[in-house]
């Protein structure tokens, strides 16, 4: 691992024109995944029903929220992670946004595609894409399932598996993209067949704690960027302290190419994407796991 550790500089917080909620905060508080289109960044939630969207030009304007699940979130903490949807991951595909959920627990399995026939953020049209088939296949390979990344390099189409906990794996899962196309586009499923590979990772500890994968996206045409970040906590449901994050570099294949620690150590890195061609800069949110306190936009130089 290289020590000389990656120097984050925050854009901005993430704070919003309205709250999701009565009683909810003005700012998103869990991000959980970004990507940049059309000079906006797309930003999922863990703890919303929604997924929030930022003008790149003006880090001084609020973002706004769009609602794409019908029903409301309970407002007491605990009650609210318990009927979450839980979205942890985000994609493009052909120009439409895919939130995909954890599947960490039976009601964590639908996930949503945004798509416009203009150019976003005009006439934005929601579809609900259910993950059950697949997830339920892949509980064969985890035991304890938490997908947190996804990327399209090539016509691949990867998923992170966070393996929180000692016992629990990292892994890069491949998919075969033309069956996820065809899943979405004729049912509004996942195929559980659609699973090409599983690669499991070994990423590593900081201060004996294991290093767990919280998102990927694609660099180039044979290489994803990873967020990893050293958490105590030994499952999927529960938060703990954090003891350090990094970037790496890794091939379609999972091998590990580099690491590189992140400094501030203590921020909950979920994700992580690039701009267009530039590969020289990587673009991160945190979620604090604290509904009381705004996640912030950072970048930071390869």
């Amino acid at each position: 691992m290289n020590n000389n550790p990656l120097k984050l500089i925050k854009i901005r917080k993430l704070n919003t024109n309205k709250a999701t909620q009565n009683r909810r905060p003005s700012f998103v508080a869990a991000a959980s995944g970004i990507v940049n289109l059309n000079s906006y960044w797309i930003i999922v939630a863990d703890d919303e029903n929604h997924f929030a969207y930022f003008k790149e030009s003006n880090k001084l304007t609020p973002g706004n929220w769009l609602k794409i699940f019908e029903s409301d979130l309970p407002l007491e903490v605990k009650e609210r992670k318990k009927v979450k949807p839980d979205l942890e991951a985000i994609v493009l595909i052909d120009n439409a946004i895919l939130m995909i959920p954890s599947g960490s627990k039976k009601n964590r399995v639908i996930g949503k595609l945004v798509s416009s026939d203009k150019k976003f953020p005009q006439s934005l049209k929601v579809k609900t894409i259910n993950f059950k088939p697949l997830y339920k296949r892949l509980l064969k390979e985890f035991a304890n399932l938490n997908i947190e990344g996804a990327a399209v390099v090539k016509n691949k189409f990867f998923l992170a598996q966070r393996g929180n906990g000692e016992q629990n794996k990292n892994a890069l899962i491949e998919l075969d993209y033309q069956k996820v196309l065809c899943g979405i586009s004729k049912s509004c499923r996942i195929p559980k067949y659609c699973i090409k590979k599983i690669k499991t990772l070994n990423l590593g500890y900081v201060d004996k704690t294991k290093l767990t994968m919280t998102d990927i996206c694609s660099y180039d045409d044979k290489h994803l960027l990873f967020l990893a970040t050293a958490e105590a906590t030994e499952d999927t449901y529960q938060d703990g302290e954090i003891k350090g994050s990094l970037i790496g570099l890794m091939s379609t294949t999972g091998k590990i190419l580099w690491r590189k620690k992140i400094y501030p150590s203590n921020l909950k890195l979920e994700g992580i994407c690039l701009k267009g061609n530039d590969l020289s800069t990587a673009y991160l949110v945190d979620d604090g796991d604290n509904p009381n306190k705004s996640a912030s936009l950072y970048k930071v130089k390869l």
